[in-house]
Parts: structure tokens; sequence; C-alpha cells
């Protein structure tokens, strides 16, 4: 199918529209649109000028229409195709409401025209030309072209390097057996400089805090069994132990496991919802096949346990990733290097469709995103 224009119907949710406009790469894209879904309309364009595959394809936002008027959902579709009258066209069917869809269907079926519906929950497109066919849902895109799309700006700083990703690596290897130099060393940070000390310190725990003292994040003190834990004055180590350790191993297990269209870190985002503007601050997201997931990395025990619904991390990411922020296709995850959380909290994520990595699967988080997109 390669159609000149594309009529779409524009929904609260954008990827319906996105995807067949990736896929298709049609000339024009005419869409219908009602007072709640025009700013959706809007986002599209927007996020179709970032991608270079979709920012010479040339669009138009017609007036709005009332949703449940099927007369004027029809009259509006027989407009738009009677502007193109030597041009090949498509229907999408996707978005919008029941009656916008029948209006269109009924027009598109009157003039002979290509329909098509999104079946986002099943990985793939539904043609309807002379027969019924489907093709495989297969759309990369990047992050920001993602949150874009949504009516989010988004921007992401620069990764750490070496040596800090092979020392998180280090740690993530080391999350279990050497929980103690994790725990011990974020401590010392946050109680500015503070010797903390292990006793009977484990042949795990005394090689990762020797790969610290190597690499200029600890102090050299202690010997044998008895392990002092003393962190530098250096800005960055301090903030590496203090948490970003686990931020940065996250990023570049999922960026480097090939699992992943795109994957970002430190992301900051913005939303004008109305009077106010939504800020917050993202540590990892990944998009695969035109999803997008959030990861929240959580340190300390605190942030876990939380037992106030409107506090902690399950009541971040739910925020963050709810129907009107980032679409219903938004995965969650929750990623710590704590083991044993308590059965309550596991159950609270569960409930809210967070994926929840701890200390056990921390070398395999890569693939534990994944199964958040399935």
């Amino acid at each position: 199918m390669n159609p000149d224009m594309m009529i779409a119907l524009a929904g609260e949710q954008p990827m319906p529209n996105f995807i067949p406009i990736l896929q298709i790469k049609p000339q024009m894209v005419e869409f219908v649109v009602s007072n709640k879904t025009e700013p959706h309309a809007r986002w599209t364009t927007e996020a179709m000028k970032l991608d270079r595959r979709t920012k010479g394809i040339r669009t138009n936002i017609n007036p709005q229409v009332e949703v449940y008027d099927l007369a004027a959902v029809e009259r509006q579709c027989v407009e738009i195709i009677e502007r193109y009258p030597d041009q090949t066209v498509v229907v999408n069917l996707t978005g919008g409401t029941k009656i916008m869809s029948l209006g269109a269907y009924r027009i598109a079926t009157e003039h002979r025209l290509a329909m098509l519906y999104v079946v986002t929950e099943k990985s793939h497109v539904l043609y309807f030309e002379d027969t019924v066919f489907t093709q495989p849902l297969v759309a990369s895109v990047p992050a920001q072209v993602y949150f874009a799309a949504h009516g989010i700006k988004a921007s992401s700083k620069r990764p750490w390097g070496e040596p800090f990703v092979g020392l998180a690596r280090l740690i993530a290897q080391h999350a279990v057996n050497a929980a103690r130099v994790i725990d011990e060393a974020r401590r010392c940070v946050s109680q500015r400089g503070q010797l903390c000390v292990i006793e009977r310190a484990s042949a795990d725990e005394r090689k990762l805090a020797q790969a610290l003292v190597e690499c200029g994040c600890l102090e050299p003190t202690g010997s044998g069994s008895r392990l002092s834990i003393c962190v530098t004055q250096d800005r960055r180590a301090r903030d590496f132990l203090a948490g970003k350790w686990l931020e940065i191993w996250v990023y570049e297990a999922a960026r480097t496991s090939g699992l992943f269209d795109d994957v970002a870190c430190d992301v900051r985002i913005e939303k004008d919802s109305g009077p106010a503007l939504v800020l917050n601050q993202l540590d990892v997201v990944a998009t695969r096949n035109a999803r997008l997931t959030v990861c929240s990395c959580k340190t300390e025990s605190h942030e876990l346990t939380e037992k106030d619904e409107n506090k902690g991390a399950i009541y971040e990411l739910d925020s963050i990733s709810r129907r009107e922020q980032a679409g219903i296709y938004c995965g969650k995850v929750l990623v710590t290097h704590l083991v044993g959380l308590p059965e309550a909290f596991l159950s609270r994520a569960q409930n809210s469709r967070v994926t929840v990595v701890t200390g056990v699967d921390l070398i395999n988080v890569a693939a534990k995103i994944g199964e958040s997109l399935k």
C-alpha cells in the first residue's frame, strides 16, 4: 500500500495514528478532529517534524467536528476526498469515537477507498482493500518523538562514561553478595564523609571495595576481614555511590542489549497541563515497537516501603505514566538492588502493573524491562 494521502481520525492516543504514518509514509495526512482531540493531532504533527522519516510529510488539521454528529463527520470526509481527486487515499479508522469511525467507514466504502485499523494489543495492522489482510506492526519510535506525540517536551543528559560504566556493571554483579558495601557507601555519602565499618567482610565485599578504591571512589582504609568505608570528596564519585550507579547500569544494560529501539537516561520532561507546567525527571526510558517503558531506580529502602499510596516509588511511576500523560501503552519498571521486599509493597506494584526488578535479577535487568513491554 502506497497512498498519496491518509485521512486520520485523531484520538486521545497518538500512536495508532503515528504508526501507520511511519509504515505507509503518505505524502499528506488530513486529520479529522474534535475539540478534545485537536491538541493530540497537533502534537502528532510536531512529533513528525522531529523524525527524519516523517518530517517531509505534509499535514492539515481540519475544523473541529462534533464527535457524535455522524453527518458532520461524513461531510468532512467527503470534502477532504474531493480536494484530492486524482490521488490514492487510505482512511485510518483507529482513532476518534465509534461514531467518527463509522462515518469514515461509510464514506470510504462509498468511494471504494482502502482502510486500515491498528490492533496494538496484537501488534499488527488490519488493511481493508479488495480483501482483508494483516501486516506486523513494526515501528521504531525514538523516546523524544514518542514524548512529543503525547505533548511532552523531553531532553536527556549525556550518559556517564568509564570508569563509572564498568564500576556500575561490577556493582550489579555483586548486588546481593556485596550489598553491605553498596549500602554503607551510600550511607557514608549521606552522612558527609563519616567512616562506616563492615565487620567480617566477605571475599566479594573486599573485591568490590578494592575496585572502588582503585577508581578513586573510596579511600584506601581498613584491611583483612574488617572493612572500613570512607567515600572520597570527588563530587562525581559521591553522586555515583549515592545511587547514580544503578541508573548507569540500567541504562547501559538496556542500551547494549539489542532489545530496544531507543534508550535514554536522565530524561527531563515537561508538559503544559492547563494552568500548570508539569516537570519531572525520569531515570531511564526505553522504546520498542512504538511503546515506551519508564524505569525508576531506587537504592534506599524507605522509598520502597512508603505506606502512603500518594508517596513513594509506585506512586511516582503511576503519576508519570498514567493514560493522559504518556499514554495507555506505557510500561512501568521499578529497579532496586535490594532483596526481600515486603509482600505488601510487591502486591501494590502488581496491582499497579509495575514490573519490579530486585538485586537477584539485576544482572538480567534488560530482559526484565523488555517483559514490561509485552
